[in-house]
């Protein structure tokens, strides 16, 4: 028998009443499973080549990763740079990232959904005029569908631009 994460709304209708005794075994493994699962996370550490990222006034999606972390119930996809959650819940999406790119320019750093921009999940910086790192972050609890992915976009003021990740991470961690 295969244990499942389940959403809270789903534990709350297994576990309502237990007056005749019919909570199973297998609905109190699955509180368990829900309980501990519900994470994951990408990353990059020490990145120096330029990544190839060119980025434009119009937002791309944000690539570079190089290492997903531990996971359980939620699939990080490196080739995509993308997190999708396994079960519907409430999850707390966090952004810290390093980066070296085109001097004076501001870029701006937002996660979406399906596509869609999430609703203050966003961070800008600019970088000076000698060409130095910078870092930028955010951290927000979002609601997710099971199997809609999370991806983190970039774009800048001015285009013709380009972005280089030196360290950084993307995570997602089931909060309800």
């Amino acid at each position: 028998m295969a244990d499942t994460s389940r959403t809270v709304n789903a534990l709350y209708a297994l576990l309502a009443d237990n007056t005749t005794s019919k909570i199973k075994a297998q609905t109190l493994r699955d509180l368990l499973k829900s309980l501990t699962s519900g994470y994951g996370s990408l990353w990059i550490q020490h990145g120096t080549s330029p990544s190839g990222i060119s980025i434009e006034t119009y937002a791309k999606p944000m690539v570079g990763f190089t290492s997903s972390g531990i996971s359980s119930g939620v699939t990080p996809v490196i080739s995509t740079s993308t997190l999708i959650p396994e079960v519907d819940g409430v999850y707390d999406l966090f952004f810290q990232g390093s980066y070296a790119g085109s001097a004076s320019q501001t870029f701006h750093f937002h996660a979406r959904k399906n596509g869609v921009e999430i609703p203050g999940a966003c961070c800008d910086r600019k970088l000076g005029v000698g060409g130095d790192v910078g870092s930028c972050s955010f951290e927000l609890p979002v609601v997710l569908t099971s199997g809609v992915g999370v991806r983190l976009w970039l774009n800048a003021d001015d285009s013709g631009k380009e972005v280089t990740p030196i360290s950084g991470q993307l995570s997602l961690t089931r909060i309800g």
